[in-house]
């Protein structure tokens, strides 16, 4: 709260004394009272107006923000943030970052304008294993052997956990990367060229909207 200072009103006695030295009088010591006596007039008078102005000040800002946040809307969107994902042919989406630096907006205080560019940019995080755990999810409905199924699900769930964590932890340590022997070659293929569409094409979207982002080439 911004703390207002007050100019102090002068009474009569001391206005009275107001350059007086001695018992007597002299002539001048009225015209320095009479000037003292406007002098606090015209700054009760100026100290009003001003209270008039500030409170039509706050009145109007307080109008101004009740109108905007009634006119302006945040854009739909799919994703927790108030962006849309971007815009791609891939069969699966990724998913918008929730990093907040600070609590702003952008200001001296709260650096926070890269937010916008991370979020977006999170999208990526973990899509490659995004598509792989789909291709193997697709594969439950072929002609496995039940035992066959157990294992098929335990890579799904390995692959699922590394679209946080960047490595899939193998279901089975005797056996190194046994998720990948339930795809051919062509599905290797095809994931991954997916996977290299899908990021090129949020690069250039975060770039287009939030700039900066060749910088983070991978």
């Amino acid at each position: 709260m911004t703390r207002r200072f007050k100019m102090p009103v002068l009474s009569a006695v001391t206005i009275f004394f107001i350059g007086i030295n001695s018992v007597t009088v002299n002539a001048g010591i009225w015209d320095r009272i009479n000037q003292a006596t406007q002098a606090v007039s015209q700054a009760q008078s100026v100290g009003q107006t001003a209270g008039q102005v500030g409170s039509a000040l706050k009145r109007g800002a307080s109008n101004a923000s009740t109108s905007e946040g009634k006119s302006k809307r945040k854009p739909k969107s799919g994703s927790q943030n108030q962006f849309p994902l971007t815009e791609t042919t891939n069969p699966i989406k990724g998913t918008w970052g929730d990093k907040v630096t600070c609590s702003g907006p952008n200001s001296v205080t709260c650096q926070n304008g890269m937010d916008n560019l991370v979020n977006c940019s999170h999208q990526t995080k973990g899509y490659y294993f995004r598509l792989l755990a789909d291709n193997l999810e697709q594969k439950l409905k072929e002609d496995y052997a039940e035992e066959d199924l157990v294992l098929l699900r335990e890579d799904i769930q390995s692959v699922k956990a590394a679209i946080d964590s960047d490595v899939v932890v193998d279901a089975d340590p005797n056996e190194r990367s046994r998720y990948l022997s339930w795809l051919s070659d062509d599905d290797q293929k095809e994931i991954n060229g997916l996977n290299i569409k899908y990021v090129n094409e949020v690069r250039d979207d975060c770039d287009k909207r939030f700039g900066g982002m060749s910088q983070f080439s991978h």
